[in-house]
């Protein structure tokens, strides 16, 4: 098992050796470069080595501690780490009782050297240092994962229903999202009026884009109605989402015997002021186009408004309405408000 990692991570162990022979195979064949070779191994190299055996035995005691997990799973690989060990240490203790240059050999310098490599290897394999390719050169620190490694691609899960669909349950799953989308299952018994149509653009960085807005106002005729904006490419699908937006921005009121106001409004919206108030019965809407359409959705008969705006914006003034509309009290929220009751009448 080790051997196994070790050579995915580190190449063969014997191809290795064989280009360390091949590199000293001059060396070994005439006695003076051997000299000048064993000469060239210092003590410096003896201590690396002593310091790498007692990081790989402390190691290898803290990794059997934790457990026998990971790398070394059964007590042969252990045993087989442990014994390398013992021999790097015997090499230590050999290389540095030989004081001179000339009792040393080139065996014993490539034992050394191949000595501190495999505690090193053993090293990597035990979690203790850095892969030789995520460490920057000269120093211990590991690299930084790029962003683009680390970054996976989102998995795409396929239910076991949506593997077999029929051409028959994709028709069927067309039409349901057709009719969900549809205006009579967006009003959903609500009456609509067009009040505006613009075309507006929106300069970008790639051009300018040219959209349609809509503004829809949508009612029950019985005390319930909004208003809505969307935009969009052509002008029903900004219809459409005008339709939803004013399905989201309902106001309620409560009429006076269900035909107009209980008293004298006013709201503001910017610039745009706006005045509402009621009027007796038979009188009818007074008010312009647009004002009479979103009170006639209102359910109201015999109203009147007054718009006060130097602004052209016809979003403004459909808001100041409403902000005038939304300060509407009945009697009941008066006399709830003032912690009255008000008598049935019969």
């Amino acid at each position: 098992m080790l051997a196994r990692v070790l050579s995915k991570r580190f190449g063969s162990m014997a191809v290795q050796r064989r280009a360390l022979s091949d590199s000293v195979g001059v060396l070994t064949s005439s006695s003076a470069s051997s000299q000048a070779f064993a000469a060239s191994h210092t003590r410096e190299d003896t201590k690396r080595l002593r310091i790498l055996v007692e990081q790989a035995d402390a190691a290898m005691r803290a990794h059997l501690q934790r457990g026998t997990k990971g790398v070394f799973w059964d007590e042969l690989t252990a045993l087989t780490v442990h014994r390398d060990i013992l021999r790097a240490r015997e090499l230590v203790d050999r290389v540095s009782k030989l004081e001179g240059a000339e009792e040393r050999t080139v065996d014993d310098v490539m034992g050394v050297f191949e000595a501190q490599d495999l505690m090193r290897r053993y090293l990597v394999a035990l979690e203790t240092l850095p892969l030789p390719e995520t460490r920057v050169i000269g120093s211990g620190k590991q690299l930084k994962p790029s962003k683009k490694a680390t970054k996976e691609k989102p998995r795409v899960l396929i239910a076991e229903d949506q593997m077999n669909v029929t051409e028959e349950i994709l028709e069927k799953r067309k039409q349901a999202l057709l009719e969900s989308v549809s205006m009579k299952n967006i009003l959903g018994g609500f009456h609509s009026a067009l009040l505006d149509i613009e075309t507006v653009a929106k300069v970008t960085r790639g051009g300018t884009r040219v959209s349609q807005r809509v503004v829809v106002a949508v009612g029950d005729r019985q005390g319930t109605a909004g208003y809505g904006v969307g935009k969009g490419d052509s002008v029903p699908v900004a219809t459409q989402r005008a339709c939803r937006d004013a399905r989201r921005n309902l106001l309620r009121l409560d009429l006076y015997h269900r035909r107009t106001l209980f008293h004298r409004c006013k709201g503001s919206f910017v610039c745009a002021k706006v005045e509402v108030w009621p009027l007796g019965p038979g009188r009818g809407l007074r008010a312009n186009a647009d004002f009479a359409i979103i009170m006639s959705l209102f359910g109201m008969q015999d109203a009147g408004a007054k718009l006060h705006s130097s602004s052209r914006a016809k979003v403004n003034t459909i808001k100041a309405l409403f902000s005038a509309l939304a300060s509407h009290r009945s009697a009941d929220d008066v006399a709830m408000a003032r912690g009255l009751t008000l008598p049935i009448s019969g």
